[in-house]
């Protein structure tokens, strides 16, 4: 009779597989690897964030693509599994995809962190080896077609206008036109593409999009809005995690899938990774990892007065502690008008 699998936890499915053994030796024991066991999370962040900037800005820069050879396949690939590794092997790796403020590239740099939310999403649904692969290869390329934008359209210091939107709205069909050559070989990607920012409904953009979507997209493009929210603008601060979580959750239009918020708030909690949080003693913590299926119980790095790290707790297992709030400090903006896209 086959073992019963584990499900409690987020990776526990995919955790000690043939797969995830082979990435062992490819990606943690090798010193060379962005992800290598000897590199803290800071560092594993930055060097997967080097090679996708690479990728956008060289590699695919120019006029479209004619056939597969002319996309590093290999390399998008290997980023997505190490993403997938990253996040069952380095979960402090999230404390980089959370900050408030790029470190980097806004491109780039957003499209690494879809990338890890999609990942983490896609385990919460149970999503199978080779989905989850394709889904980081449809997140790190998802926004291609801003790539062919003026980007003063998008990185203006103040709030964009009706036409700086339109402007930014045509990205999907840039990005599908790009890969258009690629739809037989490649349809999943191309899906993405052109209806990540589609939502239930028929809302969204682009209008004359009106199938059901494909899940990666429903999966990437809830990950987009999230991320979107979480992180800093040029004419915005970032919204705190559980404020972006919350204004999804209660979005009276129900823009996205059921099923994917479940599993958003199942894998990220009400209290994402870098969520700062008031517990109930009175002390303040960051939410420094998620645990499956608990939501409002997330484990905490509990802060001095000082703001210095005093000890980790997993509220999972304490009945007399837990988060009674959440704590504003200058990175994060305090929710007014949020809108969701």
């Amino acid at each position: 009779m086959e073992k019963t699998k584990d499900l409690s936890n987020l990776n526990t499915y995919i955790e000690g597989s043939p797969t995830m053994i082979t990435l062992e030796y490819i990606y943690s024991k090798n010193s060379l690897s962005p992800i290598s066991s000897q590199k803290d999370y800071e560092q594993k962040y930055n060097e997967l964030l080097k090679k996708l900037k690479d990728i956008l800005y060289s590699k695919l820069k120019g006029n479209a693509i004619l056939n597969a050879r002319d996309i590093p396949l290999t390399q998008i690939f290997s980023i997505s599994e190490m993403i997938i590794y990253a996040i069952n092997k380095s979960k402090d790796i999230m404390l980089s995809v959370m900050k408030p403020k790029y470190s980097d590239d806004f491109l780039a740099c957003h499209s690494l962190n879809v990338a890890f939310l999609s990942c983490m999403v896609a385990m919460g649904m149970k999503l199978e080896y080779k989905e989850l692969t394709e889904i980081g290869v449809a997140a790190l390329l998802h926004d291609i077609g801003m790539t062919k934008l003026d980007s003063d359209c998008y990185l203006k210091k103040d709030s964009l206008s009706y036409s700086d939107r339109k402007d930014i709205e045509k990205h999907p069909i840039l990005g599908w036109q790009f890969f258009e050559k690629l739809k037989s070989e490649l349809p999943w990607l191309l899906r993405v593409i052109i209806e990540e920012h589609k939502r239930e409904q028929g809302k969204g953009y682009p209008e004359d999009i009106q199938n059901d979507l494909h899940i990666y997209s429903k999966i990437i493009g809830l990950c987009d809005s999230f991320e979107a929210l979480t992180h800093e603008r040029i004419y915005r601060k970032a919204f705190h995690p559980a404020d972006a979580i919350k204004a999804i959750i209660e979005s009276k239009e129900m823009v996205f899938a059921k099923n994917v918020l479940r599993a958003m708030l199942d894998s990220l909690s009400m209290f994402p990774v870098g969520s700062l949080v008031q517990l109930n003693n009175k002390k303040s913590a960051i939410v420094i990892q998620s645990i499956f299926h608990s939501p409002i119980r997330p484990i905490v790095m509990v802060l001095s007065e000082d703001n210095k790290e005093e000890e980790v707790i997993d509220l999972s297992k304490e009945n007399n502690l837990y988060i009674t709030g959440i704590i504003y400090n200058d990175q994060y903006q305090v929710p007014k008008d949020l809108k969701i896209s």
